[in-house]
């Protein structure tokens, strides 16, 4: 694939607060330059935009199947525990890992398209930027931190 030739030049001024979050995602990911970290991530926020509404329609989707087993998982489990079959007792405690791997989903799906909703609202950025903060430190209070680290792939 042929790199296009950067030919236009925006200027931009940010907080230290921007510029350090920028470097810490910069160095994190093995970026070379801070030009290029600020293109990656404009282009994951692109791409992420493009795709916002898929990933909640699918979400909703996967959701409603969830609920759906467990209406089949609850008619089961009605039933006296020493008559369950051991597939019926396998159905159910699988169909618990399904619900709980699900609902830890959700925080983190509705607090990350939120944010990205904020941040095309008319509002100033401060305003935004102290709304998504408060937020972050919420689901961080919750056990759902969105900012935790995670390690970037290894080139072989």
């Amino acid at each position: 694939m042929m790199v296009e030739p950067r030919e236009n030049r925006v200027h931009m001024y940010l907080s230290n607060d921007e510029k350090d979050a920028i470097d810490d995602w910069r160095f994190q990911h093995r970026v070379a330059t801070r030009s290029e970290a600020i293109r990656r991530l404009c282009q994951i926020g692109l791409i992420f935009d493009e795709n916002r509404r898929k990933l909640v329609e699918k979400y909703q989707a996967e959701t409603d199947a969830v609920f759906s087993l467990m209406a089949v998982v609850r008619s089961i489990s009605e039933k006296d525990p020493s008559e369950l079959s051991e597939l019926e007792r396998t159905l159910i405690m699988r169909s618990l890992d399904v619900v709980m791997a699900s609902a830890s989903l959700l925080p983190v799906i509705r607090t990350t398209t939120g944010l990205a909703n904020n941040f095309k609202s008319e509002r100033q950025i401060e305003e935004i930027m102290a709304e998504a903060k408060e937020i972050l430190a919420i689901d961080e209070d919750r056990g759902d931190d969105l900012r935790s680290e995670t390690t970037p792939p290894q080139s072989e």
